[in-house]
């Protein structure tokens, strides 16, 4: 080969190689969270020891880490994949594995890919766990893990479990699911469905939103997240009016989080010049047991048109040893 073909070829090979994304394998010791999502519409989750993910690219095989991999979808190609990582970049190609292993709830599972219609990757670090009041939200238990659903005369006083679903909203809206006390309100609500519903059309639950509303005699309604263990809590999210469908009034509640009976955050929703979004973000150390309150009220003394989503996700860290 002529020193020139040599040339142009290893400038060609500097090309390629400054394209590809740079990846840099999770820790040994983080932990690999997936969630994937079938072609029959179930929904899998649990972890995996996988290391990388072979695919076949325009740029050849390829071996790219699964700790940064931020999601894989189909490409609407046959047998073709996009695949997002967490730096921004994208791959499209095809996979070169014909299962995922997983260890899930129920046990140790194959999961077929040609079966895989989405697949998200989270990696945590060793000690640190994640939680979300939405995605961790369960149609069958509450308490269930660090959540539970419940309600207050006024925050920080006693707090009473949500004992009923109901079985009326359930019935109207497949997949919305509410928890309630026995008159029906105060409530927590969530859309584990595909499409939009708007109960009493006036309310808009998106699919994957959580939502709650206070009761007739001024109760509060609380979502409650209590630790396992002592750490350092990074709290996030934000309170959403969700009132207002066909011309509906807006969202008029106060909103608030609560750590024990010491306030971390308060504002409103569409009172006292506040807007329909309420966001928040929070470090907070915690002991074992404690609890952190997320609380809609009133706001203007009326429980109407008080329907409120929330996101709220807490990651709980370890504390340094000294």
């Amino acid at each position: 080969m002529s020193s020139s073909k040599i040339t142009r070829w290893t400038w060609l090979l500097a090309i390629a190689l400054a394209a590809m994304p740079v990846v840099v394998p999770a820790k040994d010791k983080d932990i690999v969270r997936l969630t994937i999502d079938l072609t029959d519409g179930t929904i899998v989750k649990g972890t995996t020891t996988l290391q990388k993910l072979p695919v076949r690219a325009s740029m050849g095989d390829l071996e790219i880490p699964i700790g940064k991999i931020a999601s894989v979808s189909a490409s609407g190609e046959a047998g073709k994949v996009i695949i997002k990582l967490d730096n921004g970049d994208s791959i499209a190609g095809e996979l070169r594995a014909n299962r995922l292993d997983l260890e899930a709830c129920f046990g140790s599972v194959a999961v077929p890919l040609d079966k895989v219609v989405k697949l998200k990757v989270a990696v945590e670090q060793e000690g640190v766990a994640k939680f979300d009041a939405a995605a961790d939200f369960s149609a069958e238990n509450n308490p269930t893990g660090a959540w539970s659903y419940g309600w207050c005369a006024k925050p920080a006083a006693e707090f009473h479990l949500y004992r009923t679903k109901d079985a009326k909203t359930a019935q109207q809206y497949p997949g919305l699911v509410a928890w309630t006390a026995e008159s029906g309100a105060p409530c927590v609500a969530f859309n584990g469905g595909k499409e939009a519903f708007h109960p009493d059309n006036t309310i808009t639950y998106m699919p994957g939103q959580f939502g709650f509303h206070p009761g007739p005699g001024g109760e509060y309604s609380v979502v409650r997240w209590t630790a396992a263990k002592s750490g350092h809590c990074k709290i996030a999210g934000a309170f959403t009016g969700i009132s207002g469908y066909r011309s509906a009034p807006p969202t008029t509640t106060d909103v608030a989080v609560y750590h024990g009976e010491h306030k971390l955050f308060s504002s409103f929703l569409n009172l006292q010049g506040k807007g329909n979004k309420a966001d928040f973000e929070l470090v907070e150390p915690v002991e074992q047991g404690d609890a952190i309150d997320f609380v809609v009220g009133l706001g203007n003394g009326s429980y109407g048109w008080d329907s409120t989503g929330l996101n709220a996700k807490i990651t709980l860290s370890p504390v340094e040893a000294k």
